[in-house]
């Protein structure tokens, strides 16, 4: 199946039979970036994290999660203010064009690979023939050698100038893919990496020499290899029995209120009656009633997702299951807010929907 039909299916909400879930470690400003070693060499805009390089020398901004695994996923949704067309910029004493930005992966000691941003004009200064691109480039650095393992040239579904993209990589051992866009993550390019240690590696943003970049996100996305089972014992008159016994503001049965989402990228599949259960660490997500795609599909009791606690109070990871049995484990997570709304967001397809909790349940 495709990236785009499977960004279509994300809010469908299906069942699989068995699927992965994955532990996600955020970078944002509900945290001030607390993931990332920014102190000193950037400030808090709004929502945004932004760091100027006025240097001729790279910027390494690595995240402080380390990975241990042979898979992992990292996610920036970012801009380069410094990447307008014919602009010049300052690092160190030269003017630059073409600022470079990007995101790095596999970072230990003195070995890393990049995967670098950079945009052209064929001919700046005839506007019947010129043509502007993105170059992206995958760069592998170990000690003082420097080589590029692969390149791409986009002209189409990415911001071109100083907007927002969002860029993805997703590691499988040594097998790498690259996703890029600037509206929905395309993928551009696959390869094999090179051999790299047993131990941990980090992950984290590129700022070139001269670039200026806004990071509105950075995602590390872990997988924790604890398989979904397919359905629950819970029913909903024993829902309600335990509902009734917990002092716990967050179990209890939450319905759809409203949605705030693209129907280009995501459709809703019903307008839902949840159960939010504790299991553990985790609260399990029931499904109650409500579905308006593949109704005959869906009975009550069945998971339809999962909520994991983070550090960050009322802020948790998401892990949704889609409408091809397919587990959306990455650049989702879960709000409480007053102990009366249920926020489900997906902040890479700009997309949210909110369910209020139930005084009473039917």
């Amino acid at each position: 199946m495709n990236l785009a039909v499977r960004i279509l299916a994300t809010i469908l909400l299906t069942l699989a039979v068995t699927t992965v879930g994955a532990r996600s470690h955020y970078s944002m400003v509900h945290n001030r970036f607390a993931a990332l070693a920014w102190n000193g060499i950037g400030s808090i805009e709004g929502d945004l994290l932004v760091v100027e390089n006025p240097t001729a020398d790279d910027i390494l901004l690595t995240d402080t999660t380390a990975v241990k695994q042979a898979a992992y996923t990292l996610t920036a949704v970012f801009a380069n203010r410094h990447n307008r067309a014919g602009r010049r910029y300052r690092a160190g004493d030269k003017q630059v064009v073409n600022t470079r930005w990007g995101l790095v992966f596999d970072v230990a000691g003195h070995t890393w690979t990049e995967v670098v941003l950079a945009c052209h004009n064929t001919a700046l200064l005839d506007d019947i023939t010129d043509r502007r691109t993105m170059t992206v480039s995958v760069v592998h650095h170990a000690d003082s050698t420097i080589d590029t393992l692969a390149t791409k040239v986009l002209s189409q579904h990415v911001d071109l100038a100083a907007g927002m993209n969002a860029l993805r990589v997703e590691v499988e051992n040594r097998h790498a893919t690259i996703s890029i866009g600037k509206k929905q993550l395309q993928p551009v390019l696959e390869l094999t990496l090179p051999e790299r240690g047993r131990g941990s590696v980090k992950g984290g943003v590129l700022i070139g020499g001269g670039a200026e970049v806004a990071i509105e996100r950075v995602v590390m996305s872990i997988p924790d290899n604890q398989k979904v089972l397919r359905t629950t014992p819970w029913t909903r008159e024993s829902l309600a029995g335990h509902f009734a016994q917990s002092n716990d503001p967050v179990e209890g049965f939450w319905t759809y209120q409203d949605r705030d989402m693209s129907n280009q990228w995501l459709r809703l599949g019903g307008r839902y009656t949840l159960a939010v259960v504790a299991n553990g660490r985790d609260y399990d997500l029931i499904y109650i009633s409500g579905a308006q795609v593949n109704p005959s599909d869906w009975h009550v009791g069945m998971l339809k997702g999962r909520i994991t606690k983070t550090i960050f109070g009322d802020h948790y990871d998401l892990f949704w299951i889609d409408a091809t049995g397919m587990p959306i484990a990455h650049d989702a997570y879960a709000t409480v807010d007053n102990g009366v709304l249920l926020t489900l967001r997906f902040p890479v397809y700009n997309s949210q929907i909110r369910l209020s909790k139930q005084i009473s349940v039917e």
